[in-house]
């Protein structure tokens, strides 16, 4: 086995991620959820290419936009037929709010239109953009990992753990139930590896789930500690390489 090796938040979320194809996806899912590259010249004359990362937490779409290294969450996420509009108030000009509203041209591509807004009122734009998502063939190395664990009084779980690496670098995408993101501060030492993943829960209130095991060939074995709804419990889990 190729051990993969864990990165922190900023690198984690500049990973290109649609490769995941687990059936628990619909259709749109397997189209739109992954790492997207955009661009786009704003109405200042300034070219851009945002990177932006889609995910699923229940029947909800979520995305971050990356801005200096660092995942910014869109604070609206729709889907209306097959348009995906996306809206955010970006750190850097807190003044605006700014809206992406794209819609899939093949596969891997969008196209679609850029807006902005004041806050004030007085002051509008607009243009056009287009983006491409990274594809499985992109990366130098891919590797799946089916992890499970059992919570008492309800049943057990599990979760599907994507790896891969690009130009030297590895990045990961947790897919369980009921939450389809990428994962965040991994580490590892030696055999013992670290991840965690953070989510909402469907009323709002934050969950976290906290993996620490130790990697044995293509075996993983540890425990999971969750904090969601001011509650917290761990609980044993074991994962295999499956692909």
């Amino acid at each position: 086995m190729k051990r993969f090796v864990f990165v922190g938040m900023a690198l984690v979320f500049l990973g290109p991620w649609n490769a995941l194809q687990a059936e628990t996806r619909t259709d749109t899912d397997r189209q739109i959820l992954g790492v997207w590259q955009m661009q786009f010249t704003t109405p200042d004359g300034v070219a851009r290419d945002p990177v932006v990362v889609l995910g699923k937490q229940y029947d909800q779409y979520v995305a971050w936009s990356i801005v200096n290294g660092q995942p910014e969450p869109f604070r609206s996420v729709e889907l209306r037929d097959n348009r995906l509009i996306c809206t955010i108030d970006p750190s850097e000009q807190p003044d605006v709010t700014v809206t992406l509203e794209c819609s899939l041209i093949g596969d891997n591509h969008c196209t679609g239109t850029g807006r902005y807004r004041s806050k004030n009122g007085g002051e509008t734009g607009e243009w056009t953009l287009k983006g491409k998502r990274f594809d499985r063939a992109d990366f130098d190395e891919f590797s799946q990992w089916e992890v499970s664990y059992e919570i008492p009084d309800n049943g057990t779980q599990s979760a599907l753990v994507t790896v891969v690496s690009l130009d030297g670098k590895q990045y990961a995408w947790y897919q369980g139930r009921d939450h389809d993101l990428p994962a965040r501060d991994f580490s590892l030492d030696g055999d013992r590896v670290e991840m965690v993943v953070v989510g909402e829960l469907e009323g709002g209130e934050n969950v976290e789930a906290a993996f620490k095991g130790v990697l044995s060939g293509a075996s993983v074995t540890g425990d999971v500690t969750i904090k969601a709804g001011g509650q917290q419990g761990s609980f044993p889990f074991k994962g295999s390489q499956s692909l």
